[in-house]
This record gives C-alpha cells, sequence and structure tokens, in this order.
C-alpha cells in the first residue's frame, strides 16, 4: 500500500522512504529555528494581531476568540487564496495529493486541530470532553450553509442542537460568522497578518528548504509553517493575547460551551 501510494520504492529488494524523515537532532535544530523566526516576525505581526482581537471583541466573538486565532487566522486562512502552497495540493502521489513529512518526536503540546463540517468549523484538543455526534453537527452545517449563516429554521436542526452553544432560544445562530473576502474590519486584518506571515516564511523558506535537502519549495513552507505556526500560538499565549478556553483543557464546563470553540466561514466571493 505505501509503494502504491508513492511513499516507498524498492530497489534489489531494499526499501527506502520518499517522504522526509527528520531525526532527534534535525528535529530539534528545526524547532529552534522556527522559534527564532517566529521571535523575528512576531514584532511586525503583533499590532494587527491585537487590533483583530479587538475586532472580535467588538463583533462579540469574545468566548471563541482563542479558537479564532488559532484555527481561523493561523490553521486556516494562510493554505487558502494560495497564501502558502495547500498541503492537500502540494505533492502528487499517485492514489492521493497532500504534503508527507514525519519528525523525530512531537512538540510538548497540547494536541490542538481544527475539524471542518462544511462551513462550520470546530476546535478540538485530545482533552476535549464534549463532542456534538457527527449526524447532528452535519445536519447543522447543511442548514447554515443552505440558509448562508442566517437564523435556523428547521424544527429538526433546532432540536438536533439543542443546548449545544450553537443557538438561542429563537434559533438564532450564536457562534461567530466570519465571511471571508467581504472586506470588513475583521477580513482585512486575517488578510494583512496572512500577507505578511506568508511573505516572510517564502522568503525564509528560498534557503531553509535546501539547508534541509528538501526540493520542492512548497513543500519546504508546508513543513516549516507547520513549526512556526505552534511558536507564534505560544507567543500569543504567554503575551495573554490569547488563553486557551475551559472546555478545550478538558475541564467539566457543560456542552453549552461547545459553541466557545465553533464558528462559521461563509465565503463572499462565493455568492
Amino acid at each position: 500500500m505505501l509503494e502504491v501510494g508513492d511513499l516507498l520504492m524498492c530497489n534489489n529488494e531494499h526499501y527506502t522512504t520518499k517522504m522526509h524523515i527528520f531525526g532527534k537532532s534535525e528535529t530539534q535544530q528545526i524547532r529552534r529555528q522556527s522559534k527564532d523566526f517566529a521571535d523575528s516576525i512576531f514584532p511586525k505581526i503583533e499590532p494587527k494581531i491585537r487590533r483583530l482581537v479587538g475586532a472580535f471583541d467588538e463583533a462579540r466573538y469574545s468566548q471563541q476568540t482563542y479558537s479564532l486565532i488559532f484555527s481561523y487566522l493561523l490553521d486556516n486562512y494562510i493554505w487558502e487564496d494560495e497564501f502558502l502552497s495547500s498541503p492537500r495540493s502540494c505533492e502528487n502521489h499517485g492514489t492521493w495529493s497532500g504534503a508527507y513529512w514525519a519528525m523525530f518526536e512531537s512538540r510538548n503540546h497540547d494536541k490542538i486541530g481544527t475539524n471542518g463540517y462544511g462551513p462550520v468549523k470546530q476546535n478540538w484538543t485530545d482533552n476535549l470532553g464534549y463532542w456534538m455526534s457527527m449526524p447532528k453537527i452535519m445536519t447543522f452545517a447543511r442548514e447554515v450553509a443552505a440558509n448562508s449563516g442566517k437564523r435556523i429554521e428547521k424544527q429538526e436542526v433546532i432540536d438536533a442542537v439543542a443546548g449545544w452553544g450553537l443557538t438561542d432560544e429563537n434559533s438564532n445562530i450564536l457562534i461567530p460568522v466570519i465571511y471571508r473576502n467581504n472586506n470588513d474590519k475583521i477580513d482585512l486584518l486575517c488578510r494583512d497578518i496572512t500577507t505578511d506571515l506568508s511573505h516572510a516564511v517564502k522568503k525564509h523558506c528560498i534557503s531553509w528548504g535546501k539547508a534541509h535537502n528538501i526540493a520542492s519549495q512548497q513543500l519546504s513552507q508546508v513543513i516549516f509553517y507547520h513549526e512556526v505556526m505552534w511558536d507564534l500560538l505560544d507567543i500569543l499565549e504567554s503575551k495573554g493575547i490569547i488563553s486557551m478556553p475551559a472546555i478545550l483543557k478538558g475541564e467539566e464546563v457543560g456542552k453549552e460551551h461547545f459553541g466557545d470553540i465553533c464558528f462559521i466561514v461563509l465565503d463572499s466571493a462565493a455568492e
């Protein structure tokens, strides 16, 4: 299966991996480099990030600020519109497309990620104790897409998400509805921050990729940014600009706080 997927090749019964595997010393080196890069770029983007947090507060999205900064800005926006090459499209492996590499060890950081259900995005950690079932969240996501983020009308959808912090008693959506490409304050700040960050990553990776024997500039950007992203998150948390909500820490806060880690993204350009 690995051969078919173009990750292994065989030469005289000797198998060789075709993906990049970074050993202990190189992984440590890469993470020192990514931290240095994050420390150098952060002063440039910090004022804009603080304004973005303020814009979220003005929009009454303060409960979701952590998830919006991590899951939307750092882990989503930069992969769209080719700011950086998407991990899904940078390489063709015969049966699938995407970036593939291995580090010696994971970071000493909570495992954090983002699940996407159409326009509905959910931030998660390994500690998260509240998970809405797939059928329920998909039912909600389809209604959101059909109504373009307006009030939920279908009773079966209202019943499915009741008590999960996604809608109020009048079926109005409680979680942020972000309109990408509509040129409002939030969108413009996300674009400016991402432009600064992506330009710096691309410039840095011209030499960084060569130093680590990565022939593809696209892949080098994906690998390097995936390290930088965690360093930026650490800086944001250490400065108190964002803080992880209790539900992501695994605290028993009730399923009504599930909405604290969810948001909706609709593309104005597609309408």
